[in-house]
């Protein structure tokens, strides 16, 4: 399945270079095609949504 999803979105990369850059997307097909990347992939999305402290913001 995951091969599946990597070679859709080369398939599908013309159409999601307006949203992305061409190296993330080769970055996250290079990811989908190996089954152990996935919960790396996962984590780095969690991490990038995560709310973060505005600059100068001190944590209590």
């Amino acid at each position: 399945m995951n091969f599946l999803g990597s070679q859709a979105l080369y398939f599908l990369a013309p159409i999601v270079e307006w949203a992305l850059n061409a190296k993330e997307i080769e970055h996250v097909a290079r990811l989908l095609e190996r089954r152990e990347t996935i919960p790396r992939l996962i984590t780095i999305i969690e991490t990038k949504s995560a709310p973060q402290a505005p600059p100068g913001a001190s944590a209590q």
